[in-house]
């Protein structure tokens, strides 16, 4: 019977330990409490970057009054804005210009002129004049599609589908003509990789298609018939390098032909020039709120760069110091 009491004894004790360790492992796993994980990226340090590298200074903002902004291009003096449902058209002030409502949300734009636009939705596009006026609209690919990104050089008009992963390539009658698949039998950069909805394209001024393969951090240059022209791009937490997942997001040119590109995850905004070698930085991770999306980029006549900030909503301007 004693043995019985001493067992019981020891059985109270022992419960009453576990039940202390679980108390203190609790509070110390409290906010503010944790200790320091030895494992855990600082991405504080990470983002940081050499002053003598940046080479722009942000001048002005304008602030877009919408739930979501998504697509930014620049013509002539006209900045161009995707948002909520509509485009909106202003001058570098802020002033409105223009405005155009849709029955669905717009998704990514490509600007001619003031008299030509193209428009992306979901699966779909449409040609638009400078009044607002619908002048064609594209047949709507299959339901996985989901259209990223526009661009045209005057007689095509190419369109970045992440849900596809492939380019579609169409005439100005909306007729697809072809596909470019990202696949090349020369060389290790075979598909588009696509893990999100970040898959951008762009025409260089010598008019050359360049497209980001986000999964393996890669820009590559295509010839008109699909074929892998030129790559170049790697994996890197550095300033020259892409980091994280699906990077770089977005991508355009300036006028003498140095690529812009933005980043998610560590954001910044970097110019390249053709061959991937690094020139300058035009905006670091400090300079965006925590957890900020990538923002959409356009350059000006003069290089200036400006900045679509998908999550303060807003567009920024840097210009060259």
């Amino acid at each position: 019977m004693k043995s019985n009491k001493f067992l019981y004894v020891i059985l109270l004790a022992a419960a009453a330990v576990i039940i202390a360790i679980v108390i203190l492992d609790y509070r110390a796993g409290r906010p503010g409490r944790r200790g320091i994980n030895p494992y855990e990226y600082d991405m504080d340090s990470l983002g940081l970057v050499d002053p003598a590298l940046v080479g722009y200074d942000e001048t002005a903002h304008i602030n877009i009054d919408a739930r979501v902004v998504r697509a930014l291009d620049y013509r002539n003096g006209r900045i161009y804005v995707l948002a909520d449902n509509y485009l909106l058209v202003m001058d570098r002030s802020g002033t409105p210009l223009f405005k155009k409502d849709f029955d669905l949300p717009p998704r990514c734009l490509f600007v001619e002129s003031e008299s030509s636009m193209i428009i992306g939705f979901d699966n779909f596009f449409i040609l638009m004049d400078g009044s607002g006026n619908i002048t064609l609209a594209s047949p709507a690919e299959n339901t996985d599609a989901r259209f990223t990104a526009i661009a045209a050089d005057g007689s095509e008009i190419y369109v970045a589908d992440a849900g596809n992963r492939l380019i579609w390539v169409y005439n100005y009658s909306g007729v697809r003509m072809r596909e470019i698949e990202g696949v090349s039998t020369t060389s290790s950069q075979h598909g588009f990789i696509i893990p999100s909805q970040s898959f951008d394209l762009a025409i260089s001024p010598p008019g050359d298609l360049w497209v980001s393969n986000p999964g393996i951090h890669t820009l590559q240059q295509y010839s008109r018939n699909g074929d892998l022209m030129a790559y170049w791009g790697k994996a890197s937490v550095s300033i020259e390098g892409f980091n994280g997942c699906c990077n770089p997001a977005h991508i355009t040119f300036l006028p003498e032909g140095d690529m812009v590109t933005s980043e998610k995850h560590l954001v910044r905004i970097k110019i390249y020039d053709i061959s991937g070698n690094l020139k300058s930085v035009v905006a670091t991770t400090q300079q965006f709120a925590n957890d900020s999306l990538p923002p959409d980029i356009a350059a000006d006549e003069q290089g200036n760069i400006m900045a679509l900030d998908l999550s303060d909503k807003m567009v920024r301007f840097f210009k060259p110091r």
